[in-house]
């Protein structure tokens, strides 16, 4: 169960980074549209602002899949952590098993004697 998170973070963490770099190769053909609008033009001021909000949100949403990306990455790592903390645990609970199992053999055994002390 914890290898499935792992792998679903994984592929979340790939998925985010496709779409990032999908994104930055089409980035700037978005800006090069908005600013081709008007390039050699003139403009009223309201266009303009128009455009500068347009080159805003592109740079909003680049950031937005930024952040999506470092979710992706901060989940993979705690999963990653949980799963160490799973091994931990099953390896300890494995020497107290083993602690508890030579303890049985040795009240099995009978008694001690002088000589085993």
């Amino acid at each position: 169960m914890r290898q499935s998170a792992i792998d679903k973070s994984d592929a979340a963490i790939e998925a985010a980074l496709t779409i990032l770099r999908t994104w930055r190769q089409d980035r700037p053909r978005l800006e090069r549209e908005i600013y081709e609008l008007l390039i050699g033009k003139t403009v009223a001021l309201n266009e303009l602002e128009e455009a500068k909000a347009k080159m805003i949100s592109l740079h909003g949403h680049e950031r937005l899949l930024e952040r999506r990306l470092a979710e992706a990455l901060w989940k993979a790592e705690q999963a990653r952590e949980a799963r160490q903390e799973a091994y931990n645990a099953a390896r300890k609970a494995y020497r107290e098993l083993e602690k508890s199992d030579n303890l049985v053999r040795a009240l099995n055994a009978g008694p001690l004697k002088e000589k085993d002390l």
